[in-house]
């Protein structure tokens, strides 16, 4: 008998795989989906199409966003980190990106050297990107 996972089945949940590997992973996918969790998978193209995840996030080293469309079902979605770069967010617009990511909004101990995005810019992305994508 598996031992019980401690985890809280409400809201969005975000996975990357180095956190976890092989059954402790699985399992723990398995539970958030059976919670009914919205459920993302980092940087793991493969695993979110084999667990048929809600979708997965791509950063900048992972697969191109329109390969990744082509493996996974039409109801998972694709986020992309645009790392505070209006020209690259416009491209994954574009390109089809279900929803982007510019940076963290504060400083955080667990990734210090993230790039950051100030508050009072966070309307000017949405204007700017929506403009673009309507050409």
């Amino acid at each position: 008998m598996k031992p019980a996972l401690n985890i809280f089945t409400r809201g969005l949940y975000a996975l990357t795989p180095a956190e976890l590997i092989g059954p402790p992973l699985i399992d723990a996918a398995e539970a958030v989906l059976a919670g009914g969790a919205a459920f993302t998978i980092n940087d793991d193209v493969e695993l979110a199409a084999a667990l048929d995840a809600d979708g997965v996030h791509l950063s900048g080293d992972d697969m191109s966003l329109v390969e990744a469309r082509s493996r996974l079902k039409p109801h998972q979605v694709i986020g992309v980190s645009c790392y505070n770069s209006l020209p690259r967010a416009a491209e994954r617009v574009a390109q089809g990106a279900d929803y982007l990511a510019f940076g963290s909004l504060y400083p955080s101990p667990t990734k210090p050297e993230a790039v950051h995005r100030t508050l009072q810019r966070v309307p000017s992305s949405g204007r700017t990107v929506s403009a673009k994508r309507r050409k």
